[in-house]
């Protein structure tokens, strides 16, 4: 019985981890508590939240996410080619008087609030803009694609009019949902346990979701508490785990294998008496390198030749010339005393 309550326990205590909500890893509340830290470390006060800063942040954070990574050029310009300040003006950030706007941006693969206020605080113009002691106000944002890629914005402000007060300021609460700035809903891929989550962006709503994603706007409400306010950043269930077909690899057994391509020799034929005695006689470069040879050595051997017959005849020329030097000519015979041929001296 003891084991069956322990197993009963530990099963709950299962089931209660499985439902237990992991926040998200990057919010504009963490950035705005690190900076805030960080700029009293540095001896500077806290800067107040405005409400229309976070939200053109916020904005700016879903834009860059939204755009294929790897295109963003300028992380400062939004749609259309907008600046922080026009995007501020447009928000309705001052109520028409003289602002000044200055934004921070950081993004990347596994990005962390930390790590973007580390690198922040090594480049010297924006580490300036974190410890400013000319604006007053400050907004911030963060965007997920869901696959580890972050951006984070903050926007810094100072109205010419004083610090934001939402108790007064009723153009500029109204000038908040008056923003046109929107992204719109793209369906997510199924996560591996084949459960549909999508991350709201800027301007998203629970029916606009709905109406994407193709189910009832109840069901999307079922599956996350019936909660009707959503924020830039938060996940929506849109379907259960199991909801949607999970890829896995297969081996169909009974599928025909696809044959691979190997190079097929090419069938060999009988030759032929005369091509025999082509092969044997070789090729046609190779008889005219033998022809070539051969010439070479019949002329080698017929210098030989020459050259042989003409020392012979030099040999005989000087051995007979020798022999005619050193052997003596017979005398001719003397005529008789009473020759009356002889001639007369």
């Amino acid at each position: 019985m003891r084991s069956f309550f322990l197993l009963l326990a530990l099963s709950g205590q299962f089931l209660a981890a499985a439902h237990t909500f992991i926040p998200p890893r990057g919010t504009p509340g963490e950035v705005l508590a690190l900076i805030d830290d960080y700029r009293a470390q540095n001896g500077l006060p806290a800067l107040a939240e405005n409400p229309i800063l976070s939200y053109i942040a916020q904005a700016q954070a879903d834009y860059l996410i939204s755009q294929p990574m790897g295109t963003v050029g300028d992380v400062h310009e939004g749609p259309g080619g907008s600046r922080p300040k026009d995007r501020a003006y447009a928000a309705g950030y001052g109520g028409g008087e003289n602002i000044s706007v200055s934004e921070i941006v950081k993004g990347g693969i596994d990005e962390t609030p930390s790590s973007a206020l580390a690198w922040w605080k090594t480049s010297p113009p924006h580490n300036n803009t974190m410890l400013t002691t000319y604006s007053r106000e400050i907004g911030a944002g963060a965007a997920t694609d869901g696959n580890g890629r972050w951006w984070y914005v903050a926007d810094f402000g100072y109205q010419a009019g004083g610090a934001y007060l939402p108790s007064s300021s009723s153009t500029q609460a109204a000038a908040i949902t008056a923003a046109p700035v929107m992204i719109p809903v793209t369906k997510a891929d199924p996560r591996p346990d084949g459960s549909i989550v999508h991350i709201v962006r800027t301007g998203q709503t629970l029916w606009t979701i709905a109406a994407v994603y193709e189910v009832p706007l109840e069901q999307v409400m079922e599956l996350n508490g019936n909660n009707e306010t959503i924020y830039p950043g938060d996940e929506v269930t849109v379907a259960p785990a199991g909801s949607a077909p999970t890829v896995t690899p297969t081996t169909d057994l009974n599928a025909t294998p696809i044959p691979s391509w190997t190079p097929t020799p090419l069938p060999t034929r009988a030759l032929r008496p005369s091509d025999q005695l082509a092969q044997a006689q070789g090729t046609p470069v190779q008889l005219a390198a033998q022809s070539n040879l051969s010439a070479e050595q019949q002329a080698k051997a017929a210098n030989s030749t020459v050259y042989l017959v003409v020392g012979i005849a030099l040999v005989s020329i000087i051995a007979v010339s020798a022999a005619s030097f050193f052997i003596q000519r017979p005398r001719p015979p003397e005529p008789p005393e009473n020759d009356p041929f002889a001639p007369i001296e």
